[in-house]
């Protein structure tokens, strides 16, 4: 049985929501660009993602 951590804590917490699979896409295009380029990468690329924040009882 698996019980989750928001489902216990009083108040419920404000979270910020996101596209994990944007994410995801995201950070693997990344990875093989540095495989592509035979890991000569000189500084890491910032990428914002956006997200919806998801007000509960804490807000």
């Amino acid at each position: 049985m698996i019980i989750l951590l928001q489902n216990i804590l009083a108040p419920s917490l404000t979270t910020v929501s996101q596209d994990y699979e944007e994410i995801a896409e995201a950070s693997v295009n990344s990875l093989l660009e540095i495989i592509d380029s035979n890991y000569e990468v000189e500084r890491a690329a910032d990428k914002l993602f956006s997200g919806r924040l998801v007000l509960r009882d804490s807000a």
